[in-house]
């Protein structure tokens, strides 16, 4: 039997990994766990990159951009989470969301409570910054995560790699994540 849309609405809401219900009409709770779990298995470039890599390696990655520059911890806190509210709403390709400015909505919504639950110490301008780094390990991650590498894949300076990007499993990108933020003085339950 098909539910009303009355009654679909009454259930918007995800459940998450603890158990918790996420409710897109009044975002929240947020927990680094469930945000950590679900970075970790969440394929960046929709999954069409040479293997897997997920958006949970892609924020360590941009948090080590900017501490090659040496920022100060704010802006590595605010790179760390730049992307979490995607634990919530899936990494949908920027196009998608210029397609869609409903979607766009939505997302800006959580990823605006979460940023007022998880760091609300930081202010907006810091993401300004972020925005930089973002679009740097844009580049360089599409130069080596695809084969061929776009023709805009152009990185803007070198990258002194310690290890190629990828192949980590969702395992590893969860700790290394949850590390990352309890380095950066997150609360991590």
């Amino acid at each position: 039997m098909a539910l009303t849309e009355e009654e679909l609405k009454a259930h918007a809401y995800i459940t998450l990994r603890s158990g918790e219900r996420f409710s897109y009409a009044n975002p929240g709770p947020f927990r680094f766990d469930d945000i950590a779990e679900s970075l970790a298995k969440t394929a960046r470039f929709r999954g069409h990159t040479r293997g897997f890599y997920s958006v949970a390696e892609h924020s360590i990655f941009v948090a080590s951009l900017a501490e090659l520059d040496k920022q100060p911890p704010i802006v590595l806190r605010a790179c760390l989470i730049h992307d979490a509210h995607e634990a919530y709403t899936g990494d949908v390709p920027s196009p998608l969301k210029w397609a869609c400015p409903a979607f766009k909505k939505l997302e800006d919504k959580v990823e605006h409570a979460l940023r007022l639950a998880l760091c609300p110490e930081i202010p907006p301008g810091v993401f300004e910054i972020v925005k930089r780094y973002d679009l740097e390990a844009l580049y360089i991650e599409a130069s080596m995560l695809f084969e061929p590498a776009p023709a805009w894949a152009k990185p803007a300076r070198p990258y002194p790699l310690k290890r190629s990007l990828g192949g980590v499993s969702w395992e590893n990108a969860r700790a290394g994540f949850l590390e990352a933020a309890r380095a950066l003085g997150f609360k991590v339950e």
